[in-house]
């Protein structure tokens, strides 16, 4: 639907395993969504990697290499 409306976008996409996901919520306290629900969300996710308007960011790089790469990107 975003891209229907015909305004220039990009996308960045934090893409990392499963494994590496599950070990972040896990630190988290008080988190909203359990670490029980995050298989069924990666069976639907759909994964734009190679769509031509998606740029992919590992997440296991450290959150200032992230930024620093979205950035590069946009």
């Amino acid at each position: 639907m975003l891209r229907a409306t015909g305004l220039p976008l990009r996308f960045v996409f934090l893409q990392g395993d499963m494994e590496v996901i599950a070990a972040r919520m896990r630190e988290r306290s008080g988190h909203y969504m359990p670490v029980s629900l995050l298989q069924s969300q990666f069976a639907t996710l759909e994964d734009p990697c190679g769509e031509a308007d998606v740029d992919v960011v590992p997440v296991g790089l450290a959150p200032a290499a992230q930024l620093e790469r979205a950035l590069a990107v946009l």
